[in-house]
């Protein structure tokens, strides 16, 4: 019998005492509501069954969670604290904190898991290791299922979970693979950790070396520009322009880079933001830099998300300064930003592209258009995907072909206005700075 078969039927040998008793409490409770007494019991009566409800949970040594996906709160049992290896006073107090005690290689396909639930309603049961206190791993069932309203929006959702590290090992030895696994993940985390902190010291080496001549390049070829351009012909002009033009670009393709490296190591820390006004600020940014250039544009009203407000910022101003840019030719140029479907969009009528080189966008220094047609280091919707998996969520971009506008959308899990009703969150509280 597969393990996963094993789980299934031990999770429903310990909740056949959880729901007989649970219908038993129901039906009393309805009978109270409905005020005639008749098969009333009394409220100690009530009290006792569920205590022997709780004593059901206890002896079955499972662990419960219960999110409030709205606010991020989560709630743990003793038996989930003892599988993760803390005390009940130092158990995580939010989602975004249980998924930083489970392990790397997990973590996404818990997010991944969750969000697909929320949305689509898939299955949520997934296999995972959960960091203890000395650094070790231990293997848990993580399951649950979500308490809608009405109309369908997720209120809270709450779970099992159920040890399975000794069956988990026993299943892993089995397929050949040695019995200090926790050790060799430790040393491949360590490695990993190593391998990131040596790149992003590697990108600021490269960046203070290169930045000196770069300056060097630049004033010198602007003083032989000042001092000598009378003397030199229309080509020898043309080549001086190049080369400032080229240090230029350098120096930004450095900037983007070490913003790319920095996006992966900073800490996201989400707070309610005002989509529409941090649209209309970005946009207005790009007005000042070219005030005769006219441009019709739309935003949506009391847009809003969690979301890390400054790395939000970042990623807006990528896309909407794509689509800025991308509509730079067009005589009647439109840009719109808005919310569909539970994913915010910005839309425009501009270049567009072909569908068949879009996964070329998101790799860094990608162009599908021509430098000397359009501007820029081809990096920034590596930033914006970046931002959007750095909140768990993730970025995609349409369009109907070259010459016919672009729509680029991003999702972040289940904290659109949409799904939990943050517009009237969004209206009792203060303007957020947006930088």
């Amino acid at each position: 019998m597969a393990i996963t078969e094993i789980i299934e039927q031990e999770l429903r040998d310990a909740n056949r005492g959880l729901v007989e008793e649970n219908r038993r409490l129901k039906a009393e409770l309805a009978a109270l509501k409905g005020g005639d007494g008749a098969g009333c019991v009394s409220y100690s009566e009530l009290l006792a069954r569920a205590e022997r409800l709780n004593l059901i949970i206890e002896s079955t040594q499972v662990g419960t969670w219960d999110w409030d996906p709205l606010t991020d709160f989560v709630t743990w049992n003793e038996h989930t604290c003892r599988m993760f290896g803390v005390l009940p006073a130092d158990a995580p107090t939010t989602f975004t904190k249980t998924i930083d005690r489970i392990h790397i290689a997990d973590a996404m396909t818990v997010r991944s898991a969750m969000v697909r639930h929320l949305e689509r309603g898939d299955r949520l049961a997934v296999d995972l290791r959960a960091r203890q206190s000395d650094g070790s791993y231990r293997w848990i069932h993580f399951c649950g299922r979500a308490l809608k309203d009405r109309k369908g929006r997720p209120q809270r959702v709450i779970g099992l979970i159920l040890d399975i590290d000794e069956r988990k090992k026993a299943e892993l030895t089995a397929v050949g693979l040695s019995e200090d696994l926790n050790e060799q993940v430790n040393l491949r985390e360590r490695e990993l950790q190593l391998a990131r902190q040596e790149l992003e010291e590697f990108c600021y080496a490269v960046s203070h070396d290169l930045r000196t001549p770069l300056r060097s390049i630049n004033g010198f070829s602007k003083a032989i520009e000042t001092e000598y351009g009378d003397k030199l012909d229309e080509l020898g002009l043309d080549y001086l322009g190049r080369v400032q033009r080229a240090s230029i670009t350098l120096a930004d393709l450095l900037d983007n880079l070490l913003g790319m490296v920095r996006i992966s190591r900073v800490e996201v820390h989400p707070e309610l933001v005002n989509v529409s006004e941090l649209a209309a600020s970005v946009l207005e940014d790009y007005k000042e830099t070219d005030p005769e250039r006219k441009v019709d544009i739309h935003i949506d009203e009391d847009m809003a998300v969690m979301a890390d407000p400054r790395l939000l910022r970042l990623m807006m101003s990528n896309l909407i300064g794509n689509a800025w840019k991308f509509t730079g030719s067009v005589p009647r140029s439109c840009i719109e930003v808005g919310e569909k479907d539970g994913a915010f969009y910005v839309h425009d009528n501009g270049a567009g592209f072909d569908m068949k080189y879009s996964e070329m966008m998101y790799k860094p220094f990608q162009k599908l258009h021509s430098s000397n047609r359009f501007t820029g280091t081809g990096i920034g919707l590596t930033i914006a995907q970046r931002i959007a998996m750095r909140h768990g969520g993730h970025l995609w971009g349409e369009s109907p072909g070259e010459g016919l506008g672009a729509t680029f959308y991003f999702r972040l899990p289940a904290r659109t206005s949409t799904a939990f009703g943050l517009k009237a969150m969004l209206k009792a509280q203060p303007k957020l700075p947006l930088s």
